[in-house]
Order: C-alpha cells, then structure tokens, then sequence
C-alpha cells in the first residue's frame, strides 16, 4: 500500500545530478525514473539546496475523490482564501499567483503527517497520486495550517477532523504515469 503522503531523499542513487526524478515501479517491478517537466525545476528554492519529492495519495475514498475533484482539477481562487488567511500569508499567494486559480491540498494532522507537513519548502516537488496513476505533478509554492479554511475546502472527516496542513501548488502539470505493480495498491 503506498502511504499517503511519502517523501523522496533527492540524495538517494536514484536521483540524477543533472535532473530531478523520482522512483517508479514499472510493471515488472523493476526501477525506473520519472523525469518530472522542466517547469517543474526548483524555481523556489535557493540552488544549493536540494528539493524533497512528496508522492502524495489524493483518493481511495469517496471524500478524498470529492477533495480531488473540489481542489486539484477544478482549482480554487485567491478570493475564496481571504476571510480565513491573515493579510500577510493573503499577500503572498497573490504574489505566487496573481490572480490565477490554484491548486491546494492538505493532510489531517497527525505524528507522521505533521513531520512530512513540515519538511515540505517552496520548490519541493510533490506527485499526486490518483486511481493508480501520477494525475498532477508540482512545485510546492506555499504552505499554512488552517483548519478553518480546510473546513470550507473539504468540511471535517468522519472523526470530525480536517486537513488543515495545507499546500498550494504552482507549475502543475498533468500526467499520465501509471502504477502497475500490486504492491503499491
């Protein structure tokens, strides 16, 4: 089973000097690399420093598909985050996005998720993981624990819970990489 939110050591073998990938298994289980788009290079980051790549799971169940429709593929609007951001975070996602529709997702805290949660910088990479498939691969461009604008993203989880380590996402592009190995599933 793939963790939902798993991260790549950018140091590891399998990642090229000149290029940023990460480890797929192909169908026969052998390793491969990824190489993610050139828009996909850390912009955000200072170049001494090396991107962490997130594999992150969005689905597996009916709420987390509804998130993945409300938030990755439909995006959501500077206007819809100002009431619940304070004016400074407000100010920099208007100047990551100037107006254009983004994507966020988020993680209900706990101990490892909130340990991911809080590696994650601008410039990290982060796959998203769909119905056995890389949908969307990105640059993280910002991050803030709200659970109040989690809330009116995806409400609160069955144990009454929210996603509130939140991420908004930058140079997305949209992939067609397909897990085929029954050990991720």
């Amino acid at each position: 089973m793939i963790h939902p939110f798993v991260v790549l050591d950018p140091t590891s073998s399998a990642f090229s000097h000149s290029l940023l990938a990460s480890q797929i298994l192909n169908a026969r289980g052998n390793l491969r690399c990824y190489q993610l788009p050139r828009c996909l290079r850390p912009a955000l980051m200072p170049e001494q420093q090396q991107p962490h790549v997130f594999l992150v799971v969005a689905g597996g169940n009916s709420a987390a598909e509804r998130h993945f429709e409300d938030t990755i593929k439909r995006k959501r609007t500077l206007d819809e985050v100002r009431r619940f951001l304070p004016t400074r975070e407000v100010e920099n996602l208007e100047k990551i996005y100037h107006s254009s529709n983004f994507i966020v997702w988020g993680a209900v805290p706990g101990p490892m998720n909130e340990s991911r949660w809080e590696k994650m910088m601008p410039g990290d990479v982060v796959l998203i993981y769909n119905n056995g498939r890389i949908r969307f691969a990105g640059e993280i461009a910002a991050k803030v624990r709200n659970a109040e604008l989690s809330r009116y993203f995806w409400r609160e989880n069955d144990a009454g819970r929210t996603w509130e380590l939140m991420y908004f996402i930058v140079n997305e592009e949209m992939t067609a990489e397909l897990f085929r190995n029954s050990k991720l599933s």
